[in-house]
C-alpha cells in the first residue's frame, strides 16, 4: 500500500509501496496559491499533482489511519 490522502475526490496517492512494521515520518502538503497537492515521505517528494478545488474548510476533522466516518472498523490493523 501506498501514502493516500483522500480529500473528497480530489485526492493524492504517493508512489512508494510501505513496508510494514517500519516508522516513517509522512507530511501531505496543500499549496493554495498553486493548487497544488503533494505527499512526503521520509523527507523526499513522494508524489505531486494539481487540485481542482481551493481547500479553506479548517473546520473539518483531520482522520489519520482511517477511512471516512461512515465505514466504521476502517482503521489501520
Amino acid at each position: 500500500a501506498c501514502l493516500h490522502l483522500g480529500w473528497w475526490n480530489d485526492g493524492i496517492v504517493g508512489n512508494t509501496a510501505l513496508v510494514g512494521y517500519r516508522w516513517y515520518h509522512v507530511a501531505f502538503v496543500f499549496d493554495r496559491m498553486a493548487r497544488e497537492q503533494r505527499v512526503y515521505l521520509n523527507g523526499v517528494r513522494d508524489g505531486a499533482r494539481p487540485s481542482w478545488w481551493y481547500h479553506m474548510d479548517n473546520a473539518t476533522d483531520l482522520r489519520i489511519g482511517s477511512l471516512p466516518f461512515w465505514q466504521a472498523g476502517s482503521y489501520f490493523q
